[in-house]
């Protein structure tokens, strides 16, 4: 999967789960395994 492919389809993964303002904590973690796992 290509780089572009790739944040497309973490931006619909996000999209999919909206969390409130201030209380983003399954997307901060998501970001967090991403970044952590080389993404």
């Amino acid at each position: 999967m290509s780089f572009e492919q790739q944040l497309i389809s973490w931006r619909r993964e996000l999209h999919q789960n909206p969390e409130l303002s201030l209380q983003e904590v399954a997307t901060t973690a998501r970001i967090r395994d991403w970044l952590q796992s080389g993404g």
